[in-house]
């Protein structure tokens, strides 16, 4: 437990003096400037397409959301932080980046970029929906969304398009695109600062040290491929009790259906289907399953599967 305690201590150190003071430091360095005022976790490569006829960091669409991508600061090792910070009418959502059994999956793409080596979208756990027997993942009132820059060379100006699709529901669904271009982006205040760092709390925290209190096994039965995850209730209770538990292949020819749970006395098991894009035979790397834990304290990561036991 000693470690598990190490581990869960990042969720605190999502609120460090370092993240502030690099914060601040910049904001510093503005101000004296006479400048306004002012990572997790899915890499893009930067990559060369036509973007069309780029637009403004602030996009108010209909009625039903407003959308602006900001600036933020500087990280301590050069990279920079910005964020997408969506705001949706009553009863409105928009999708994580896996929207489960139904909904929009959410794409970016970068093009005409100077010195950008790639960004990273940094997703904070999402909310539960049931809608129709399907069950969705993503966010209502608002979804504030870290995204890190990396560029190729430090102290070099870093500029960039970024070309969003996103969906939003109601009664209906509504996909969108949107353009932004780095030049344009205005800075954040330093409310929209707090609730970036906010939105980092609540990225999943990865816990390679469960293996003891996780099973993750592959079961063939016939050409039908068989994922039994068990879950130590002992550990998984109270704040840290299990919502649900995600499954993500990293590679797109492979993906899970007809998840079940079942739950017992010393452990809950979630069996879920493998499945091929062809529906031919599969060779499974264990290293690419990857299960997301949502609890009632956040979200936590697990990385591989092994037949390691309870």
């Amino acid at each position: 437990m000693t470690e598990i305690s190490k581990i869960l201590s990042r969720r605190s150190s999502l609120n460090p003096i370092l993240l502030i003071e690099n914060i601040f430091k910049n904001k510093i360095l503005y101000i004296i400037s006479f400048l306004l005022p002012f990572c997790l976790v899915n890499s893009i490569p930067c990559c060369s397409a036509a973007l069309g006829q780029t637009e403004n960091s602030s996009q108010p669409n209909e009625e039903y959301w407003q959308i602006d991508f900001l600036n933020a600061w500087e990280t301590a090792n050069g990279n920079h932080q910005y964020a997408l910070f969506i705001n949706l009418s009553h009863e409105w959502k928009t999708y994580w980046k896996n929207p489960g059994d139904s909904g929009f999956t959410p794409e970016f793409q970068i093009s005409r970029s100077e010195n950008l080596a790639k960004i990273e979208l940094i997703w904070p756990t999402p909310d539960i929906f049931l809608e129709n027997d399907f069950q969705i993942y993503g966010f209502k009132k608002k979804l504030v969304l870290p995204i890190l820059i990396y560029p190729k060379l430090i102290d070099v100006p870093t500029h960039f398009e970024l070309k969003v699709n996103l969906g939003f529901c109601k009664d209906i669904c509504i996909p969108k695109t949107f353009y932004f271009k780095s030049k344009t982006t205005q800075n954040t205040t330093n409310e929209q600062d707090s609730e970036i760092l906010e939105s980092l709390r609540k990225v999943p925290i990865n816990l390679p040290s469960l293996k003891k209190y996780i099973s993750c096994t592959i079961v063939k039965d016939g050409k039908k491929l068989t994922l039994v995850s068990k879950l130590d209730t002992e550990f998984f209770k109270e704040e840290k009790s299990v919502k649900d538990m995600i499954f993500q292949y990293k590679g797109s020819d492979i993906w899970f259906t007809n998840k079940v749970r079942k739950s017992g006395e010393k452990a809950d098991i979630f069996n879920t289907t493998l499945n091929h894009i062809n529906n031919q035979s599969m060779l499974i790397d264990r290293s690419k399953i990857e299960l997301i834990l949502l609890t009632k304290e956040g979200g936590f990561t697990f990385n591989g599967c092994v037949n390691s036991m309870i």
